[in-house]
């Protein structure tokens, strides 16, 4: 029986976690390889090496790059392999979902469409998407540039029905503009940029209504012909799906079915290392698809527009769609750089531009994170800067400064207490000179040690991670954490960021508390994704969490009153990224949890299984999942007869995907005590069981 851990519906990764390696098809060079091997050797074997170490080192199943200069592609080759059973060579037209890179493409449509006088960035989306409102009259004040520089006030990633297996959802759009119809805003428009998933998925709409064309059409007829991307398409678009590089979960050999991410602006897209370098020229100096003005638009300095820390490097400085306009280390030696992470929930990659060098490179991969990519692509682009002589030498990796131990102030000793980002965490800080950060309602995690130091901040020993505490103008404190990391064998990544905000107490009744406590450790299972969601392969079951210690809070959302508890942290950057408001509400006799737009049904609803031979299971005219506990038939296998757009999911007593018949292609299923199995479809849909004594 296959067992997989639990995998993320989304991943995002910022932090630091037999190989072939020969041409298996043509790649068109400008010069002779003659004249290319000569001037790129060295760094042709530094990538080779760079690429070994990811796939034997860092977990990856696959990478491909490439590198393209004054418009031609200079070097392009994989490592690692297509497939962990069938004997087949990668190539470098194999296509890899490049996530969110896929930003820069519905950012340069907008921009193509800003060129012809057909869009004002400071105008109103409404202005152009007449069916856009949302339950927050501010939405109003929202900007085109705002939806390309994260700054718009939109909660965040509305995914549901949006990552799925094999099938493309066409209804996505309407589904977005339709759920943004309930939603609130997290912060006033323009008030600051945080990474924001859902404003290029409006981004996408808005150049369908303009345009008045399908996004994919449009990329295809503006880009992809143009620039002779033949090894890219968008989850609309037909193509074989043995072009994709294979994807896979932990050590297991079965590989996935394709992953589809409907949202194609803000990340859907899949493309190959070389097409990613091809539609890197069109914000290059030598291109002319789009206009001085709309590459200086793109390239300035979005961020400091609005609240964001006085940090020089940093993974996170938006401009127009680029996640980073002044890229680490690339600034150290006066050259421009512009830099794209994308990461879906298995594939990962990295663009980075150099426009006034008419360079970029790009890398992809199956597995890993896009941080290693980034760094792999950084160390490609320096060699390649050295070779052709426009830097001198490659600066050595920064040497990390001992801290040096000092008392803590009584002024920063007010700084301690509570503070919220992407997790919970409580910082407790000692008169002689030692800060403690501990992750709240995350036990297992161990708590860090950090030293005042000489310098005005707190350090780990080796100095590698530093913090400050910044009050910003909004009377907020913030935690600032700068780090710098040597990923081994890879290179050397600096960072800095807020990454939480310090809350207040959030006083609430002993009757509203109590509500909540009973809730306490309590799980909730999905019921409203389709059959072929990946949120049934490790998100689909969210527990409760509270702590006495932080009464009035459950996770980072403020308990409003018995069902409602909000987020509200405003943190620029990643750390204040997709929020959402937490409701609970009665359907019947159970109790069903609301959280990131999908639909949870509390443990304590879910049934037995059925016992007889050749019971049924039927999906009602609601759709919802049907999950049942398996105590009742455990040391049983049952062999389940799954109708068409359907599918069967089963769990371990720790909520461990077992078996995915989407996946597995299995219908057959042992069941032992503890387990669950959810029953998803269309409704109508039924399932009929049969067991038998396993043996």
């Amino acid at each position: 029986m296959k067992r997989w851990k639990k995998v993320l519906a989304l991943t995002m990764v910022s932090t630091l976690l037999f190989t072939q390696s020969a041409y298996a098809e043509k790649i068109p060079y400008v010069g002779t390889q003659q004249e290319v091997k000569e001037q790129y050797e060295e760094t042709a074997k530094k990538a080779g090496s760079l690429a070994k170490t990811l796939c034997e080192t860092y977990g990856v199943q696959s990478v491909q790059y490439a590198l393209i200069d004054q418009g031609k592609i200079v070097l392009a080759n994989h490592a690692g392999a297509y497939s962990r059973t069938e004997n087949r060579l990668l190539k470098n037209g194999n296509m890899y979902g490049i996530g969110s890179i896929s930003k820069m493409y519905v950012t340069a449509s907008i921009m193509k469409l800003y060129d012809e006088g057909k869009i004002d960035l400071d105008a109103p989306v409404t202005k152009y998407i007449k069916e856009f409102k949302m339950a927050d009259s501010r939405y109003k004040k929202i900007t085109v540039r705002m939806l390309l520089n994260h700054s718009s006030g939109l909660m965040g990633s509305t995914f549901k029905n949006s990552f799925t297996f094999d099938t493309y959802n066409k209804n996505v759009k309407t589904e977005l503009l339709n759920e943004l119809k309930t939603q609130r805003l997290k912060a006033e428009p323009g008030a600051f940029s945080v990474y924001c998933n859902d404003g290029f998925t409006l981004a996408e709409i808005l150049v369908e209504r303009v345009s008045k064309q399908d996004f994919s059409e449009y990329l295809q007829q503006n880009f992809f012909d143009e620039l002779g991307m033949n090894n890219t398409k968008t989850p609309a678009q037909s193509f074989p799906t043995s072009k994709l590089a294979k994807t896979y979960v932990g050590n297991d050999t079965t590989a996935l079915p394709k992953e589809v991410l409907s949202t194609i602006g803000a990340g859907g897209i899949y493309s190959s290392a070389a097409d990613v370098c091809r539609m890197a020229t069109v914000f290059m100096e030598q291109n002319s698809i789009l206009s001085k003005q709309a590459k200086e638009e793109m390239e300035s300095m979005q961020y400091k527009n609005g609240l964001w820390p006085e940090v020089e490097d940093g993974l996170f400085a938006y401009g127009l769609g680029w996640d980073n306009v002044s890229v680490y280390p690339f600034h150290k030696y006066g050259i421009k750089a512009l830099s794209k992470a994308g990461d879906t929930s298995f594939y990962h990659g990295s663009l980075i531009t150099l426009p006034e060098e008419n360079m970029a490179v790009a890398v992809l991969s199956s597995g890993g994170a896009s941080s290693y990519d980034q760094v792999m692509g950084q160390e490609i682009l320096l060699t390649a800067l050295k070779e052709k002589g426009i830097i001198k030498q490659i600066e050595p990796s920064e040497t990390l400064k001992a801290p040096v131990k000092a008392t803590i102030p009584e002024q920063e000793m007010e700084n301690a207490g509570y503070y919220a980002g992407l997790l919970m965490y409580q910082v407790e800080m000692e008169k002689e000179g030692t800060l403690t950060l501990s992750y709240v309602a995350n036990k297992e995690m161990p708590s860090v040690q950090l030293i005042y130091t000489t310098d005005g901040d707190f350090a780990t020993q080796d100095g590698s991670v530093r913090i400050k505490f910044v009050k910003e103008k909004n009377g907020k404190t913030y935690m600032l954490q700068s780090q710098c990391a040597t990923l081994p064998a890879l290179g050397q990544v600096k960072d800095a960021q807020y990454v939480a905000e310090k809350i207040e107490e959030n006083p609430v009744s002993d009757q509203v508390w109590n509500t909540w406590k009973e809730r306490d450790g309590k799980k909730y299972y999905l019921v409203d994704e389709p059959y072929n969601a990946l949120s049934y392969f490790g998100s689909a079951v969210a527990q409760i969490e509270i702590t006495e210690e932080l009464r009035g809070y459950i996770a980072t959302n403020m308990i409003q009153d018995e069902v409602l508890a909000q987020g509200m942290i405003q943190i620029p950057g990643m750390a204040g990224r997709d929020m959402s408001d937490l409701r609970f509400y009665k359907k019947g006799n159970a109790e069903y949890m609301e959280y990131d737009e999908r639909n949870y049904i509390r443990e304590d609803f879910l049934k037995q299984l059925p016992t007889k031979n050749n019971s049924l299971i039927t999906i009602d005219k609601t759709g919802e999942t049907k999950w049942y506990l398996a105590d009742s038939v455990a040391g049983k296998t049952v062999t389940v007869q799954i109708p068409k757009n359907a599918s069967v999911v089963l769990y371990d007593k720790d909520n461990n995907v077992l078996d995915y018949s989407i996946v597995t292609k299995n219908n057959t299923m042992e069941l032992k005590k503890g387990d669950k199995i959810a029953f998803v479809g269309q409704p109508g849909s039924k399932f009929k069981l049969t067991y038998a004594k396993t043996k």
